[in-house]
């Protein structure tokens, strides 16, 4: 004789069938063979199905003898949440916040039984919104605080057979520490060298440390707001808020000024210097500046360079004679240095030459050209 199926199982067969599942459909679901499937929905419709040796037939359900059950009136209600998937106790829940339903909980879990064995349902939802269709965000964001606050906050715990909200009051809640003053601690972690003009790179800016610490190797932790330094004993040794790419942050007390590199002083600081060259030279830095941008910086590193090698008055000719031609590169003022190439001259325009024409024979000369053209 074939195994027989348990009467739970033969039943979430006949209710998904009568749903309008596939026998494929519900052999995956259950775990079944589909002949198996087949069979017992054959027999069904022949008014054949049989319960498993050792089982009784399903009873109908029937309301408790003498006083009658206090869920009876309340079964069209209770059967819409069984075919919705809620559990006897998040019925008895909703019938204590939605219908003023004033018995206890083992009445409903009782009358769930009884229902269960004529209305089986195989499978068991225990979210908040079964059932539930919303419109708008802010209509399902009403309903899930009416569930938390009727809901959940009053239903008895499994585990520990007490309400959770009033649990959660006398209990859990002193014993919550306060929150602290700082966000939750979220950032990136490395070791970096410290380069030999006492700062290390992060996220390609660049961060002064003390001068003790030059060539030696520390931890950095960095975020969106602050870069933390400390040494192989994880003790901090210097602190800097996050900078852009490509810039500095150096502090006084690490560096002596005098030791601070042009670069890290800025654009203003380089120009004061090619000002004290001359004027021409202030003059074509600005330009080369406006022209070239960022990368001009490095042009004027070059240039007020220059001034160890050479005398003010030659590199004051050669920005002069670049100025003029417009020529915004360090090499071209080298060159200049080394030719002492002339300014460029400025002629002024002849109005009257004896090899320049009248303009009224230009008008002589059109007028006969039109009147030649008018007579053919």
């Amino acid at each position: 004789m074939a195994n027989r199926l348990k009467m739970a199982k033969v039943n979430s067969i006949l209710t998904l069938h009568q749903q309008g599942w596939s026998q494929r459909r519900i052999a995956e679901q259950l775990g079944v063979h589909r002949e198996t499937v087949s069979r017992y929905i054959a027999q069904w419709k022949a008014g054949q199905a049989e319960a498993p040796t050792g089982s009784e037939p399903s009873k109908p359900a029937t309301a408790p003898t003498g006083s009658g059950s206090a869920c009876e009136p309340f079964r069209e209600i209770i059967l819409e949440k069984l075919a919705a998937g809620l559990s006897a106790q998040r019925i008895y829940q909703d019938l204590r916040a939605d219908h003023e339903f004033s018995a206890r909980y083992p009445s409903v879990r009782r009358f769930v039984r009884q229902l269960r064995t004529t209305t089986p349902i195989p499978f068991r939802r225990m979210e908040s919104l079964p059932g539930h269709r919303f419109t708008s965000l802010d209509q399902q964001n009403r309903h899930l605080l009416h569930w938390e606050t009727a809901v959940a906050d009053t239903r008895i715990h499994g585990t520990t057979r007490k309400q959770v909200g009033k649990l959660f009051e006398e209990i859990e809640k002193p014993a919550l520490g306060a929150l602290p003053v700082d966000r939750f601690p979220f950032f990136e972690e490395g070791q970096r060298s410290v380069h030999r003009d006492g700062h290390v790179e992060v996220a390609k800016a660049y961060y002064s440390v003390p001068c003790e610490y030059v060539t030696r190797r520390v931890w950095v932790r960095w975020d969106s707001r602050l870069v933390r330094i400390f040494n192989h004993r994880w003790d901090q040794i210097a602190v800097h808020p996050k900078r852009e790419p490509g810039s500095f942050s150096t502090n006084s007390e690490h560096i002596h000024r005098e030791k601070v590199s042009s670069i890290e002083r800025g654009t203003e600081h380089l120009l004061r210097q090619a000002a004290q060259i001359g004027e021409q030279t202030a003059a074509w830095s600005e330009a080369m500046l406006a022209c070239r941008g960022v990368p001009g910086i490095r042009v004027l590193l070059g240039l007020t360079s220059l001034a160890r090698e050479h005398p003010y008055e030659e590199i004051e000719e050669a920005c002069a004679v670049a100025l003029g031609y417009q020529a915004y590169h360090l090499k071209t003022i080298r060159e200049l240095i080394k030719r002492q190439a002339p300014k460029q001259q400025c002629f002024e325009f002849l109005e009257e030459h004896p090899m320049i024409r009248p303009l009224g024979e230009y008008d002589r000369l059109f007028q006969e050209a039109f009147e030649e053209r008018s007579m053919q």
